[in-house]
This record gives structure tokens, sequence and C-alpha cells, in this order.
């Protein structure tokens, strides 16, 4: 089973963004991605974040969309956890910024972990992400599809299959 949660933080506003974009590159990292953000530059990333954020004039509120995804002991090596860490960070792609950080250590039966973080602010229209369990249940099965296993889904502190 895979366990996909979303976290949301509004406290902190955009210094938790600021804190996300370098979070991915510590704590047993594997592997970094990504899709219109630079990668091996947390400052970089986060300032790309926000000129999104400026540009629409939306730097209050959510600054961000971060989602955690814990692969179950069927991946067994790095490298697939990386394919699936990318197929996963692809969804989001046409529409918002998206940084991706593998991590090793293991978490309950998982021996991979994603973090996601997107931008909550569209760099195509400048609509923010509003991440409602409709779209989180879209999402889940698109994860469930690409791994061919069972999605659990944390939202808003309930769990949710």
């Amino acid at each position: 089973m895979v366990y996909v949660k979303l976290i949301r933080n509004i406290y902190g506003e955009l210094m938790y963004l600021k804190y996300a974009c370098g979070y991915g590159q510590k704590h047993d990292l594997c592997a970094l991605g990504g899709y219109g953000v630079n990668t091996y530059d947390p400052d970089l990333a986060y300032t790309q974040m926000h000129y999104i954020k400026i540009y629409y004039g939306k730097e209050s509120g959510n600054p961000l969309i971060h989602i955690m995804i814990s692969l179950d002991d069927c991946v067994k090596t790095e490298e697939k956890a990386c394919e699936f860490a990318d197929k996963f960070a692809r969804y989001y792609r046409n529409d918002y910024q998206v940084l991706w950080a593998l991590h090793g250590k293991e978490r309950g039966s998982s021996n991979y972990h994603i973090h996601m973080i997107l931008n909550s602010v569209s760099y195509v229209n400048g609509k923010m992400f509003h991440g409602d369990v409709g779209e989180m249940k879209k999402y889940c099965n698109y994860i469930a599809k690409t791994t061919q296993r069972k999605t659990y889904l944390e939202f808003e502190n309930k769990n949710i299959r």
C-alpha cells in the first residue's frame, strides 16, 4: 500500500515555503527532481516560486502544497523509487512548479518516502491549488494506477481510503 498525506501549514507563510524548498536537501536524501524550478539550489527554487506569486499578486495564504508519499516494501531499489517520484511529479507539472525529494530512511513499512512541494499558485493562469478531498482522491488514483498498489490517503488528519 502507498501512503499519501497532504500536509497543510499556512503558518509562517513564505518562510514555510523557503524552509520546505531547503528541507528536501537534508535528512537521508537519495535524490532530487522537479519541474519549473532549479532542483540544485533551494534558495533559487524558493525565488522562482515566489516570483510566480508576485506576478499573480498572491503572496499571502497557503504558500505551498506539501504531499508526502510513503512507498511500501514492494519498492526495493532507489532507482525504482526515483522513477515513481518523477512520475508522481509529472501529474502536476503542466500547471504548477514542483520540487520533489526522495528520502531513504525507513518510515513504518517503507524504505523510501517522497516529499513533493508544489507552488500553490499555477504558473499558467495564477489559480490557487485548493487540494480538496476530491482532487486528492484523483491524485491517489493516479498513484495507484502508476504503482499497481492500493493507496491510503490522510487528508486534514482524517484517514480516507
